[in-house]
Formats: C-alpha cells, sequence, structure tokens
C-alpha cells in the first residue's frame, strides 16, 4: 500500500475514525476557546467578582448555546421564610424552574466551519464516489457530539442564590443531556457530510446534464444566502447610525464603566451579530420576527416595527407600541432583491448556463438551496425562555420563544428565491450573450 495515494486506498474502517475523533477534538477545543475568552471576559469585569470556576463554567454554558442546548435553572420562589418554621398558612417555597436557550449564531457558524474542515480531513482517507467521502466526514458528529455530552454532564451542579427578595436555596444548573446529545449530533453530520463531499477538490461530476444546475444551484443557493446576511447587517449598521443620538449614548453607556468593559459587551455583541442578521434578512423577505408559544406577538415587520424614542415609554420600552413605521424600513427590500439576483447570476454562471431557459434554471435551483439555508438559520436563531413549576402558587408553566416565523419565513425565501434567482440566472446570460456579441461587432 505504498506510492502515492497508496494511504487513501489503504485506509480502513479504523484509519476513517481515528481521523474523525481527531477531527472532533481539534473542532471541539477551537470552538470552546471563544466562549472562555468571553467568560473571562466577564470574570475580570465582574463586580462582585465571580470566581473562576464560574467564569469558567460560564464558558461551557456558552459553548453548549453555540449548539442549542437548552439549560434549566432550578430554585425556590420564596413564599415565606428562608429559614426557620414557616409562618402559619404559608410554605418556606416552591420550586421553580427556568430553561434558557440563548442563541449566539457566530459560535454556531464557527464550530460549523470547524466541523465541516473536520469532516474534509476525514473525506480525504476514502477514495471514490462523493456519498462515500460525505459518510466518513459525518463519521465525525459521533465523537463530537459525545464530547459535547460529557461537557453537558460535566456543567450540572449547584451554586449559592445571590442574595434576593423571590429566590432562595442552591440554584441547580442542569443542561439537558439529551439536546446536548442530538443538536451536537445533528449539527456536526450535516456539516460532516458537506465537508466529506467536499474533501476532493479534483472529483468530476458525473457528466450529465442536470447535474451542472445542481452544481451551480448550490454555489448560487450558497452565494445568495451569505450575500442576504451581509446586506441585512449591513442594513442593520446603517440603521442603527440613522439615529447617532441613540447610538452615540449606547457606546458612552458600555464604556462607561471601562475599557475592558465595553470591549466585552461589544464581544457579546459580535456573538449575536449572526443572529440578529438572521432576524433582518427574514423580516426583509417580507416574514415576521416575534414571540410565539404561550404568547403570541409580531414584532419586526414591514407591518409593525417598534416605536421610536418620539413614543411613549410602556412598561417593555419601544416594544410598547408597533403601531410606527419608519418609511426608511422598506429600503431592506433591496436585501433579498439583491441577494436573489447575485445568487442567481453566480449560479448560471458556475453551471455554465448557454441559454436564459438554462439560466432560469441553475437561479431557480439556487432559490431552492437558499430556501433549505434559511430554514436552518431561522431554527438555529430562534431562542426560548421557560418558566414553570409554580403550579402550587397558581403560577402556569409558560414557554415564550423570540425568533422568526419559520413557515412563513420558508415560503417567502422559497418564492424569493425561486422567482428572484430566475431572473437573475436568466439576466446574467442574457448580459453575457450581449457582452459577447459586441465583442465579436467591434472585431
Amino acid at each position: 500500500m505504498s506510492g502515492p495515494g497508496g494511504d487513501r486506498r489503504g485506509a480502513g474502517t479504523w484509519s476513517i475514525l481515528r481521523r474523525a475523533a481527531t477531527g472532533a477534538c481539534i473542532a471541539f477545543v477551537v470552538g470552546l476557546v471563544p466562549a472562555l475568552a468571553v467568560s473571562l471576559s466577564v470574570y475580570l469585569v465582574s463586580d462582585p467578582r465571580t470566581t473562576v470556576p464560574q467564569a469558567m463554567r460560564l464558558g461551557g454554558l456558552l459553548f453548549l448555546w453555540f449548539h442549542r442546548v437548552d439549560v434549566s435553572l432550578h430554585a425556590r420562589f420564596r413564599l415565606g421564610p428562608e429559614s426557620g418554621a414557616p409562618e402559619p398558612g404559608m410554605q418556606p417555597g416552591v420550586p421553580l424552574t427556568v430553561t434558557l436557550v440563548v442563541v449566539a449564531l457566530a459560535g454556531t457558524f464557527l464550530v460549523v466551519y470547524l466541523v465541516v474542515r473536520a469532516g474534509r480531513g476525514a473525506g480525504r482517507s476514502v477514495e471514490g464516489p462523493g456519498w462515500a467521502r460525505g459518510m466518513a466526514g459525518a463519521s465525525v458528529a459521533l465523537p463530537y457530539a459525545a464530547l459535547c455530552l460529557g461537557l453537558a454532564a460535566a456543567l450540572r451542579f449547584r451554586s449559592a442564590v445571590p442574595a434576593n427578595p423571590v429566590l432562595f436555596g442552591p440554584l441547580e444548573v442542569r443542561p439537558s443531556l439529551l439536546a446536548a446529545l442530538l443538536w451536537p449530533l445533528g449539527i456536526a453530520a450535516v456539516a460532516g457530510f458537506a465537508g466529506g463531499v467536499l474533501s476532493d477538490a479534483t472529483h468530476r461530476w458525473p457528466d450529465r446534464a442536470w447535474t451542472r444546475f445542481v452544481r451551480g444551484g448550490l454555489a448560487g443557493g450558497w452565494g445568495m444566502w451569505l450575500a442576504g446576511l451581509a446586506l441585512s447587517l449591513v442594513g442593520l449598521l446603517v440603521f442603527a447610525a440613522a439615529e447617532p443620538s441613540v447610538t452615540g449614548n449606547f457606546l458612552g453607556a458600555i464604556f462607561e464603566r471601562g475599557a475592558l468593559r465595553g470591549i466585552t459587551v461589544l464581544a457579546l455583541l459580535v456573538l449575536v451579530a449572526p443572529t440578529l442578521a438572521v432576524w433582518g434578512l427574514i423580516a426583509s423577505l417580507g416574514g415576521c420576527v416575534g414571540v410565539s408559544g404561550s404568547a403570541a406577538a409580531c414584532l419586526i415587520s414591514y407591518a409593525r416595527f417598534p416605536a421610536g424614542s418620539r413614543a411613549p415609554d410602556g412598561p417593555f420600552g419601544p416594544f410598547s407600541r408597533l403601531d410606527v413605521v419608519p418609511p426608511e424600513l422598506f429600503l431592506f427590500l433591496l436585501v433579498p432583491l439583491l441577494a436573489v439576483l447575485i445568487g442567481g447570476s453566480m449560479a448560471a454562471r458556475r453551471s455554465a448556463a448557454r441559454t436564459r431557459t438554462e439560466g432560469a434554471i441553475a437561479g431557480a435551483v439556487a432559490g431552492v438551496a437558499f430556501s433549505v439555508l434559511t430554514l436552518a438559520a431561522a431554527v438555529l436563531s430562534t431562542m426560548v425562555l421557560g418558566i414553570g413549576g409554580g403550579e402550587a402558587i397558581g403560577l402556569e408553566q409558560v414557554m415564550y420563544r423570540l425568533g422568526p416565523d419559520i413557515p412563513t419565513g420558508l415560503l417567502l425565501a422559497l418564492a424569493w428565491g425561486v422567482i428572484g434567482g430566475a431572473l437573475g440566472g436568466a439576466g446574467s446570460v442574457s448580459l453575457s450573450s450581449r457582452r459577447v456579441a459586441d465583442r465579436a461587432g467591434a472585431g
């Protein structure tokens, strides 16, 4: 088994698994670094100062939130004295459980990128069709999920509740072990499979007509989605800059108590910036970003928007009124319009479309890929708050989800992607044909 490529031909199951396990460990450790760095920064600026173990636990929980793992906090709701015999007719306390899923998509995108690279490394040990290399890459998911499960088990701990008039007793932090297994397993399986398929850049697709459209459509859909996120984020920054007083007050507030504290807040904003970009993208498509579950409300859309500073503040600040829609908000229609045209044009070029019909087909395929990516991003970007355990005092269990309206967002992404992608693909072919004709006429 010597000579060029001999180790690939001789790679057996154990060799593939060894590479997959190594890649999973590297992805796990590197992905954990920014979470721990943020938690260390929080430790340095906290007042009163937390302990190093508490800061490291916070970093571990943040890493689990990169994978949408729900974390439950258990304490007791104070109805009577904290210690000693309760007063007549009063209970010493009732159990209360708060479940949180805090989404930081920058971390999610980072671990996806790392797992794709790990899958690519495992896929290189296999020769054969793309699906075989993809399966080798997907094997990264098993050791990666096992590491995340082990971290979740290690982060189940008790801590004293800070002095307050509402809660008492030990605070129990319990990441969901099932979620810590299934979410990393699913994310790593998809990302690892993609990395395995991409592991051999020289592998040729089957020489069939439809493969050109699939190859070009996948590239165009990826470009369409990235362009949409980038344009959405730029639009949000421009929208924030349009209110310089608000932006200035915000920056002044976060840096008021020191540069390190301000940098820490900015680092946390960077982690959630892609989440806001996803929400902005779906809202720009015409969808709704809001609350669902035990209560439902559309908070951001072309029809409803938080009231400006001129509106009277209610208990929820600018969200107390949602009837003021600034006209400049409709400029966000440029986000999906430009994104689908860019993606459709890219798909037509990658598929070597020769006619407008072929360009439109490639662009439509890109639109389908765009809708799938948007669906995945919408699911991953949804935050969750659940409160339960207070039935003894008449508190009903509630569950709130903050994020995009997923079914509507999927349909809108599909419509924008397919129609706009087809127009972009056909238009790209027309422009290319016109340039070729102009050059021929000039010659």
